[in-house]
Protein backbone atom coordinates (compact mmCIF):
# COMPACT_ATOMS: atom_id res chain seq x y z
CA UNK A 1 0.00 0.00 0.00
CA UNK A 2 1.45 3.50 -0.52
CA UNK A 3 2.38 5.96 1.42
CA UNK A 4 -0.06 8.10 1.38
CA UNK A 5 -2.82 5.93 1.34
CA UNK A 6 -1.36 4.19 4.90
CA UNK A 7 -1.81 7.81 6.01
CA UNK A 8 -4.77 8.31 5.11
CA UNK A 9 -5.60 5.21 6.73
CA UNK A 10 -4.34 5.73 10.17
CA UNK A 11 -5.63 8.93 10.45
CA UNK A 12 -8.97 7.89 9.41
CA UNK A 13 -8.73 4.94 11.96
CA UNK A 14 -7.44 7.48 14.70
CA UNK A 15 -10.06 9.83 14.07
CA UNK A 16 -12.86 7.04 14.36
CA UNK A 17 -11.13 5.86 17.78
CA UNK A 18 -11.61 9.31 19.18
CA UNK A 19 -15.23 9.59 18.05
CA UNK A 20 -15.77 6.24 19.03
CA UNK A 21 -14.37 6.53 22.70
CA UNK A 22 -16.75 8.85 23.60
CA UNK A 23 -19.29 6.74 26.58
CA UNK A 24 -22.21 7.82 26.11
CA UNK A 25 -23.35 5.59 29.22
CA UNK A 26 -20.82 7.57 31.31
CA UNK A 27 -23.13 10.50 30.60
CA UNK A 28 -26.09 8.60 31.50
CA UNK A 29 -24.11 7.97 34.82
CA UNK A 30 -23.85 11.81 35.78
CA UNK A 31 -27.85 12.37 34.58
CA UNK A 32 -29.72 9.48 36.59
CA UNK A 33 -27.06 9.09 39.39
CA UNK A 34 -26.67 5.06 38.37
CA UNK A 35 -23.03 3.76 37.98
CA UNK A 36 -23.96 1.32 34.84
CA UNK A 37 -20.27 -0.37 34.94
CA UNK A 38 -21.02 -1.54 38.59
CA UNK A 39 -24.64 -2.70 37.94
CA UNK A 40 -26.55 -4.87 35.80
CA UNK A 41 -24.07 -6.79 33.46
CA UNK A 42 -21.89 -3.84 33.86
CA UNK A 43 -21.69 -3.25 30.16
CA UNK A 44 -21.72 0.24 28.96
CA UNK A 45 -24.20 -0.57 26.35
CA UNK A 46 -27.77 0.31 25.68
CA UNK A 47 -29.54 -3.39 26.84
CA UNK A 48 -27.57 -2.19 30.46
CA UNK A 49 -28.66 1.29 30.34
CA UNK A 50 -31.93 0.20 29.89
CA UNK A 51 -32.43 -2.02 32.41
CA UNK A 52 -30.24 -0.11 35.38
CA UNK A 53 -31.23 3.51 34.03
CA UNK A 54 -34.74 3.08 32.20
CA UNK A 55 -36.12 3.33 29.04
CA UNK A 56 -35.05 6.56 28.11
CA UNK A 57 -31.93 6.35 29.43
CA UNK A 58 -31.73 3.56 27.49
CA UNK A 59 -32.71 4.66 24.09
CA UNK A 60 -30.03 7.75 24.71
CA UNK A 61 -27.31 5.33 24.86
CA UNK A 62 -28.53 3.37 21.72
CA UNK A 63 -28.82 6.62 19.69
CA UNK A 64 -25.39 8.07 21.07
CA UNK A 65 -23.55 4.32 20.30
CA UNK A 66 -25.58 3.98 16.69
CA UNK A 67 -24.89 7.92 15.71
CA UNK A 68 -21.20 8.15 16.72
CA UNK A 69 -20.42 4.85 14.21
CA UNK A 70 -22.49 6.47 11.26
CA UNK A 71 -20.41 10.30 12.14
CA UNK A 72 -17.07 8.63 12.17
CA UNK A 73 -17.67 7.42 8.96
CA UNK A 74 -19.59 10.78 7.55
CA UNK A 75 -16.79 13.41 8.76
CA UNK A 76 -14.17 10.71 6.93
CA UNK A 77 -16.06 11.22 3.87
CA UNK A 78 -16.45 14.84 4.32
CA UNK A 79 -12.94 15.51 5.00
CA UNK A 80 -11.39 13.14 1.89
CA UNK A 81 -13.89 13.46 -0.39
CA UNK A 82 -15.60 10.21 -0.33
CA UNK A 83 -12.10 8.03 -0.13
CA UNK A 84 -13.58 4.83 0.71
CA UNK A 85 -10.55 3.58 2.45
CA UNK A 86 -10.96 6.21 4.74
CA UNK A 87 -14.09 5.60 4.88
CA UNK A 88 -13.72 1.96 6.30
CA UNK A 89 -10.79 3.51 8.10
CA UNK A 90 -12.70 5.33 10.30
CA UNK A 91 -15.58 2.63 10.82
CA UNK A 92 -13.26 0.60 12.41
CA UNK A 93 -11.75 2.83 14.50
CA UNK A 94 -15.03 3.70 15.91
CA UNK A 95 -16.18 0.39 16.74
CA UNK A 96 -12.31 0.23 18.56
CA UNK A 97 -13.18 3.19 20.24
CA UNK A 98 -16.07 1.94 21.62
CA UNK A 99 -14.62 -1.69 22.28
CA UNK A 100 -11.60 -0.40 24.00
CA UNK A 101 -12.18 3.91 25.12
CA UNK A 102 -9.17 6.14 25.43
CA UNK A 103 -11.78 7.60 27.95
CA UNK A 104 -12.24 4.60 30.03
CA UNK A 105 -8.93 3.45 30.62
CA UNK A 106 -9.19 0.52 27.24
CA UNK A 107 -12.60 -0.53 28.69
CA UNK A 108 -15.49 -0.60 27.00
CA UNK A 109 -18.36 -2.52 25.68
CA UNK A 110 -19.67 -5.19 22.93
CA UNK A 111 -19.97 -2.88 19.85
CA UNK A 112 -23.14 -4.35 18.49
CA UNK A 113 -24.56 -0.84 17.70
CA UNK A 114 -21.67 1.07 16.88
CA UNK A 115 -21.41 -1.46 14.29
CA UNK A 116 -25.11 -1.16 13.13
CA UNK A 117 -24.24 2.59 12.79
CA UNK A 118 -20.60 1.91 10.56
CA UNK A 119 -22.77 -0.20 8.79
CA UNK A 120 -25.32 1.89 7.86
CA UNK A 121 -23.11 4.83 6.79
CA UNK A 122 -20.93 2.39 4.30
CA UNK A 123 -23.78 0.55 2.20
CA UNK A 124 -27.64 0.89 3.74
CA UNK A 125 -28.68 -1.60 1.65
CA UNK A 126 -26.24 -4.34 2.99
CA UNK A 127 -27.36 -3.57 6.83
CA UNK A 128 -31.70 -3.48 5.51
CA UNK A 129 -30.37 -7.22 4.85
CA UNK A 130 -29.00 -7.48 7.73
CA UNK A 131 -31.58 -6.90 10.18
CA UNK A 132 -34.33 -9.09 7.69
CA UNK A 133 -31.70 -12.11 8.39
CA UNK A 134 -31.56 -11.82 12.54
CA UNK A 135 -35.04 -11.62 12.90
CA UNK A 136 -35.08 -14.51 10.33
CA UNK A 137 -32.26 -16.62 12.50
CA UNK A 138 -33.39 -15.07 16.25
CA UNK A 139 -37.23 -17.15 14.86
CA UNK A 140 -35.15 -19.98 14.10
CA UNK A 141 -32.38 -20.02 16.21
CA UNK A 142 -33.63 -18.20 19.58
CA UNK A 143 -30.97 -17.70 20.99
CA UNK A 144 -29.57 -13.84 20.44
CA UNK A 145 -25.90 -14.07 20.46
CA UNK A 146 -26.58 -17.25 17.82
CA UNK A 147 -28.36 -14.93 15.38
CA UNK A 148 -26.17 -11.75 16.22
CA UNK A 149 -22.60 -13.95 15.27
CA UNK A 150 -24.60 -15.31 12.04
CA UNK A 151 -26.03 -12.14 10.90
CA UNK A 152 -22.51 -9.70 11.69
CA UNK A 153 -20.57 -13.09 9.36
CA UNK A 154 -22.90 -12.26 6.97
CA UNK A 155 -22.29 -8.77 6.19
CA UNK A 156 -18.66 -8.70 4.13
CA UNK A 157 -20.51 -11.54 2.07
CA UNK A 158 -23.42 -9.74 1.74
CA UNK A 159 -21.27 -6.79 0.77
CA UNK A 160 -19.21 -8.79 -1.55
CA UNK A 161 -22.09 -9.78 -3.65
CA UNK A 162 -24.10 -6.94 -3.90
CA UNK A 163 -24.29 -6.81 -7.14
CA UNK A 164 -26.82 -9.62 -7.50
CA UNK A 165 -28.97 -7.67 -5.32
CA UNK A 166 -28.38 -4.49 -6.05
CA UNK A 167 -27.02 -4.60 -9.87
CA UNK A 168 -27.61 -0.90 -10.36
CA UNK A 169 -25.32 0.36 -7.25
CA UNK A 170 -22.43 -2.00 -8.91
CA UNK A 171 -19.59 -3.51 -6.65
CA UNK A 172 -19.03 -2.71 -3.39
CA UNK A 173 -15.94 -0.83 -2.79
CA UNK A 174 -13.30 -3.07 -1.85
CA UNK A 175 -12.43 -1.53 1.87
CA UNK A 176 -16.10 -1.43 2.90
CA UNK A 177 -15.74 -5.34 2.21
CA UNK A 178 -12.43 -5.73 4.58
CA UNK A 179 -13.78 -3.36 6.71
CA UNK A 180 -16.86 -5.76 7.41
CA UNK A 181 -14.73 -8.66 7.93
CA UNK A 182 -12.76 -6.59 10.48
CA UNK A 183 -16.32 -5.42 12.20
CA UNK A 184 -17.12 -9.49 11.93
CA UNK A 185 -13.91 -10.73 14.06
CA UNK A 186 -14.28 -7.89 16.27
CA UNK A 187 -17.96 -9.29 17.45
CA UNK A 188 -16.89 -12.57 17.79
CA UNK A 189 -13.73 -11.45 19.97
CA UNK A 190 -16.34 -8.88 22.23
CA UNK A 191 -19.05 -11.51 22.67
CA UNK A 192 -16.89 -14.62 23.26
CA UNK A 193 -17.86 -15.26 26.43
CA UNK A 194 -21.53 -15.78 25.17
CA UNK A 195 -20.23 -18.40 22.65
CA UNK A 196 -18.44 -20.14 25.69
CA UNK A 197 -21.63 -20.10 27.72
CA UNK A 198 -23.87 -21.33 24.53
CA UNK A 199 -21.18 -24.56 24.36
CA UNK A 200 -21.40 -24.87 27.66
CA UNK A 201 -25.45 -24.67 27.41
CA UNK A 202 -25.70 -22.04 30.20
CA UNK A 203 -26.73 -19.06 27.57
CA UNK A 204 -30.49 -18.63 27.90
CA UNK A 205 -32.76 -18.35 25.37
CA UNK A 206 -34.24 -15.01 23.94
CA UNK A 207 -36.91 -15.38 25.55
CA UNK A 208 -35.72 -16.32 29.05
CA UNK A 209 -33.64 -13.23 28.59
CA UNK A 210 -36.35 -10.97 28.11
CA UNK A 211 -38.00 -12.07 30.98
CA UNK A 212 -34.99 -11.59 32.82
CA UNK A 213 -34.62 -7.90 31.69
CA UNK A 214 -38.34 -7.19 32.20
CA UNK A 215 -38.06 -8.74 35.63
CA UNK A 216 -35.34 -6.44 36.32
CA UNK A 217 -36.59 -3.33 35.08
CA UNK A 218 -39.80 -3.67 38.12
CA UNK A 219 -37.40 -4.32 40.15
Amino acid sequence: MPVPSLAVLAASVGLGYLLGSMPFAVLVERWKHVDVRRLGSGNIGASNAFVVAGKMAGLFVLMGDLGKGVLAVAVAAAVTGGNHLAMAGAGVGAVLGHDWSLYLRLQGGKGTATTVGVLFALDWRVLALLVVSYFVLLGVSRYIVISSLLTVALAPVLMFVRPWFAPGAGPEPQPFVYAAIILAALGYLRHWDHVERFVQGREPKASDMFRQMRARVKS
